[in-house]
């Protein structure tokens, strides 16, 4: 799916050399339609990434209107179905996210100056592009919404293909049977005190009506949800381990949990839409960080482990005494 990345590399490379256009409708769906623009912006965004022929691509015009209607298609279910929304701040947020990974790709100043080419400032492009960006949360919240929770890969269907295509799968190259024990860079108690004094101050002022969102995006030191205000998208309950699952399941829509502490730090999360075992969800986090001491400290007591396994300690028994790996360290540290 094009989103406002695709659009602006395709501005950076491709509309310096865009002719005039007759527009024209060339199919519609639902009350969404397909302009001649449209194709010929897509074809010339593929020209771009793959150099093909005007010929080639004049051959390729069938299957780009094609996705096109695909996606106009998953548009218009995803506006028919209530409990979709896209609010004004969601697509401000996309729109600076995407906008900041351009810059840091190809450069602030390129972008200053293809914009220019173009007679065009940044809030301008901005502005032409927010529909673009809202069909595009609509449809990807329709995605993770109804088809990532029912995408589920079963060990016999991965028999049955290895079987069905194992003639046309090259040979594995030699491999090793690895195993690890961990050893955290663990922060500090006044580190931790540190960080759990703000988590306090930042759901107190959750608490006193101020944005979540706003706050995820000045505070929370997750990278993934950051620019996106917190937000983890639709997962499954199910999939929430545990004690956390348990805390998580309490919450009706709009409401906050209260800090919750595990090894990455303090997390407050907001459940934003609940339907059975399928939740949408946005966190803050903010983790202790360790000081130069706290990395010493760890050095030195894998340096202990590493001695004391050279003069004929088990690795396994040490992996399960001293490993943070909880995923491997009951298996003295098999990776496989």
């Amino acid at each position: 799916m094009r989103n406002l990345f695709i659009a602006l590399v395709a501005l950076a490379t491709t509309l310096s050399a865009q002719t005039k256009v007759e527009d024209k409708v060339v199919a519609v769906v639902g009350d969404e339609v397909i302009l001649e623009s449209d194709i010929v912006e897509a074809m010339q965004y593929l020209q771009a990434q793959t150099q093909l022929s005007q010929s080639e691509l004049d051959s390729l015009r069938s299957n780009i209107l094609d996705e096109l209607i695909k996606e106009k298609l998953l548009l218009h279910e995803a506006k028919q179905d209530t409990s979709i929304h896209v609010t004004e701040e969601e697509v401000d947020q996309t729109l600076e996210s995407q906008i900041k990974e351009l810059q840091q790709s190809i450069g602030e100043e390129r972008l200053k100056e293809e914009l220019k080419k173009e007679g065009m400032t940044l809030e301008e492009f901005k502005e032409k592009n927010r529909k673009n960006i809202r069909d595009q949360l609509y449809i990807q919240k329709l995605i993770e919404k109804r088809l990532k929770p029912k995408i589920t890969v079963t060990p016999a269907e991965v028999k049955k293909f290895y079987e069905e295509k194992k003639d046309s799968i090259p040979e594995q190259p030699p491999a090793v049977q690895l195993a690890h024990i961990l050893i955290r860079v663990k922060p500090s108690q006044s580190k931790v005190k540190e960080a759990k004094d703000l988590v306090n101050k930042i759901y107190q002022r959750l608490l006193n009506g101020e944005s979540f969102e706003t706050l995820a995006m000045e505070y929370s030191d997750d990278p993934m949800t950051r620019d996106l205000g917190g937000d983890i998208g639709y997962i499954k309950l199910s999939d929430i381990p545990g004690p956390l699952r348990d805390t998580i399941a309490k919450l009706e829509p709009g409401e906050i949990s209260k800090p919750y502490y595990d090894e990455a730090g303090f997390h407050i999360f907001r459940v934003d839409e609940k339907e059975d075992n399928l939740i949408r969800l946005r966190q803050i986090l903010i983790s202790p960080i360790p000081t130069k001491d706290d990395s010493t400290k760890a050095l030195t007591l894998a340096r202990g482990i590493h001695r004391r396994i050279k003069e004929g300690q088990p690795f396994e028994e040490m992996a399960q005494r001293y490993s943070d790996d909880p995923t491997t360290r009951d298996q003295g540290g098999l990776l496989g």
